[in-house]
This record gives C-alpha cells, structure tokens and sequence, in this order.
C-alpha cells in the first residue's frame, strides 16, 4: 500500500497548508521580533527624549514660576509703594483742604465783623447827621421866629406911630375948620400948611427874612 495514498486528502490538505503557513508563520515571527526590537530601541529613545524634553520643560516652568513669582513680588511691593503714596498724597490733600476751608471761615468771619461795624458806623453817622441837622433846623427855626418877632414889633410900633400920626391930623382939620369960620367973621388967620401922610416905603420890609433861610449844607460821612 502506497503511503501516500493511505493519507487523507483533508490531511494532505492540512499538511501543505502548515508547511506553507508554517513558513509564512516564521517569516512573520521573525518580522514581528525585528519590529518589536525597533520599537523597543525607537520606545526607549523617544522615552529618553521626552524625559529630557520633560526635564527641560520643568526646569523651564521652575525658571518660569521664579521670574512670575519676583515680577509678581515686584508688582505687589510697586503696588503696595503706590499706595501709600496716593495715599500721603490724599492725606496731605485733605489737610490742605481742611486749612483752606479754616482759611475761608476765617475770612469770612471777618468780612461779617467788618460789614458789621460798617453798618454800625453808618448808623452811628446817620444818627448824628440827624441829630446835627434838627439841632440846625432847631436853631434856624429860633433866629428865623426872633426876626419876624422883631420885625412884627417893628411894624406894630410903625403903625402905632402911624396911627398917632393920624389922630394928630384929625386934630388939626378940626382947628383948621375953626380957622375957616373965624377968617369967614373977619378973623383971618393963614391956615397951617397939611401934615403929610406916610409913604408906602414907610411899610416893614419882610424881604429881609430870605437872609435867614435854611443853608443848603452838604454833609458828608
């Protein structure tokens, strides 16, 4: 009996296809062990130069975290310096304002004071310019009062005069009739010469009273 003929075609089948995958297996093995290796050597590289990128990256971010953390520090204590400042600038501002407003009050206080005593000196002037002109008109009034008191007594005695006058020329008409009638008897006696009668110049001259008029005097404060 032939060998080969005792073995069964599915059996054959499955030998050839382990004698060619067999083959193919090894290659494949061998490719996949070549690749393994190279990407254990590439891994371990690429794991070297990330841990050095890593390393360079912290010491970066150290440097960084330093430069941030003085320039943060820095910031703050500029900060800090401004404060204060601003604020020894508001408290000498305010300081001045206050003093400036002390200043004002101050002054206006004296203004007050001074408008005060003005009007009180005002009214002080006022009251004795007053007082000064009734004191003139009072004094006024007396002279002018005396000059028509005299002036009148004047005149009075003047028509006193006149009136006397008078009466002395009736006397002297009624000699004067008796006269006539004797001349008319033959008893002829020249007759006396008319007394005459008083001029209208003999008359007070009030006139004289504009002499005493209230003068037109100016005071002045």
């Amino acid at each position: 009996m032939n060998p080969a003929e005792s073995i069964n075609p599915a059996e054959q089948v499955e030998r050839i296809r382990e004698i060619l995958v067999g083959r193919d297996l090894h290659l494949v093995n061998t490719r996949i062990q070549e690749i393994e290796g190279k990407i254990q050597s590439q891994a371990s590289a690429v794991t070297q130069q990330v841990s050095e990128q890593l390393r360079k990256a912290e010491e970066q971010n150290l440097v960084s975290q330093k430069s941030l953390q003085a320039m943060t520090s820095h910031i703050r204590q500029q900060l800090e310096q401004e404060s204060m400042t601003r604020g020894n600038q508001v408290k000498d501002l305010a300081k001045k304002i206050d003093s400036a407003i002390a200043k004002l009050d101050h002054t206006t206080k004296q203004l007050l004071d001074a408008e005060a005593n003005r009007n009180q000196h005002i009214s002080k002037q006022i009251d004795s310019l007053s007082s000064e002109m009734a004191s003139r008109i009072d004094a006024h009034s007396r002279q002018i009062m005396e000059h028509m008191h005299r002036e009148i007594q004047q005149w009075k005695n003047k028509m006193d005069g006149q009136i006397s006058h008078l009466d002395e020329i009736k006397v002297d008409k009624g000699e004067l009739t008796s006269r006539i009638a004797s001349a008319a008897m033959g008893d002829a006696v020249p007759p006396s010469p008319p007394t005459a009668l008083p001029r209208k110049s003999d008359t007070p001259n009030l006139s004289s009273l504009d002499a005493f008029a209230m003068p037109t005097d100016s005071f002045t404060s």
